[in-house]
């Protein structure tokens, strides 16, 4: 028989009732917190067990390595890092050189492109093909005439060392012969808009044609780009022929492709002219000027 029951039923036994019911309740409490805290020791001590054995099982181990100085620089240093280079050049210059060489032939181009009129002709024009040969000879040797003065530079002056020199070589009378192509195709069929366009086209390739930085640290934007941008396959080829080795051959191809592409467009830009009569009136003025010559 509980206490509860034992206190009579009336208004000054409830509240002492109800005391007995919380001290009960608190009781309770009190043994189960009793109960989880002998498990946390229990659990606490078989880890404690668990620490000492390791601990004295390391010790043995321990107990077992010598103290000669290899084994202590093992414990010291475990692992040794290797660096290996797949393409290791002498210099930063060495690594910069395709891009700056890239640049410098484009902005060289630009530089042609304002000084020589390559569309307007001497005389009226017989034939499209008599007219197109005779500015794009010129054109053909100032690219030439650079690509060798560059070289000649990086070899001889700054002493550049290549994987091939051979290969250095093609490239940059391929790649000069390409941006020219490039930046006279642009201002013969576009005029001013294409001069603003070459410009336009050259800070592309400054930020888009992996000559800074690799492909992969690039914007979105930027990559999507880089495939047709001609300066991407000269820094490639450039690449190869200075530092990795390799094969040149698609830079090239794709090179010899954007040539031809820009020629076809100037031949058809001038064969149109011819068609047209687009220089007739030189005729006369050529007449006008033999007349006051023999006057």
């Amino acid at each position: 028989m509980s206490m509860q029951s034992s206190l009579p039923g009336n208004s000054q036994t409830i509240p002492i009732k109800k005391g007995l019911v919380g001290l009960a309740n608190g009781a309770t409490k009190i043994d189960t917190a009793l109960s989880s805290e002998i498990m946390g020791l229990t659990a606490l001590n078989k880890g404690n067990i668990f620490v000492a054995s390791k601990l004295t099982a390391g010790a043995q181990q321990l107990s077992r390595i010598t103290d000669k100085s290899k084994n202590a620089s093992y414990l010291a240093s475990p692992v040794k890092a290797t660096t290996t280079d797949d393409a290791k050049v002498p210099n930063n210059g060495t690594g910069m050189a395709p891009f700056a060489i890239a640049i410098g032939l484009f902005v060289g181009g630009i530089a042609v492109g304002t000084i020589y009129d390559a569309y307007t002709p001497g005389k009226k024009p017989n034939s499209f093909l008599t007219w197109w040969s005779a500015k794009m000879l010129i054109v053909g040797s100032v690219g030439l005439t650079q690509a060798t003065i560059l070289y000649f530079i990086m070899t001889r002056v700054i002493d550049l060392t290549a994987k091939s020199n051979i290969n250095l070589f093609l490239l940059l009378i391929v790649g000069s012969l390409t941006f020219l192509s490039i930046i006279f195709c642009l201002r013969i069929l576009l005029g001013g808009f294409g001069t603003w366009l070459i410009t336009i086209i050259l800070v592309l390739q400054l930020s888009a044609s992996s000559g800074l930085y690799p492909i992969q640290l690039t914007s979105h934007f930027a990559s999507s780009l880089t495939p047709f941008l001609p300066m991407t396959y000269l820094i490639d080829g450039l690449r190869h022929a200075i530092s990795l080795g390799g094969s040149i051959g698609t830079d090239l191809y794709v090179m010899f492709f954007v040539i031809l592409l820009t020629q076809m467009l100037i031949l058809i830009k001038i064969f149109i002219s011819v068609r047209t009569n687009k220089f007739s009136f030189m005729n006369s003025v050529a007449l006008k000027d033999k007349v006051k010559n023999n006057g």
